[in-house]
């Protein structure tokens, strides 16, 4: 049977102030650590910040790519952060 309440939206933002926000984040763990449920953590070499609610069933995994573009991937309706890393 066929999951169909499953969905993931990419969004890339480049050239925005959110940006430099995000990069505050990636360059000192501790700001990462202070929302609930993140965690730093490198997927194929690039650091990212991925929050994961098992009760709610969704997760996020934002990665700031060469240092101009922010790459978001949000997931509602999984199972496991394995869903978004697909």
């Amino acid at each position: 049977m066929e999951n169909t309440d499953k969905s993931i939206d990419i969004e890339i933002v480049t050239d925005s102030p959110l940006l430099q926000s995000m990069l505050m984040f990636f360059t000192n763990p501790a700001f990462a650590a202070a929302q609930p449920g993140a965690k730093l953590v490198k997927i194929k070499g690039h650091k990212a910040i991925e929050k994961f609610s098992a009760q709610q069933r969704q997760g996020e995994i934002n990665s700031v790519v060469a240092s101009t573009m922010l790459v978001s991937i949000k997931g509602q309706g999984i199972d496991n952060m394995e869903d978004l890393m697909a």
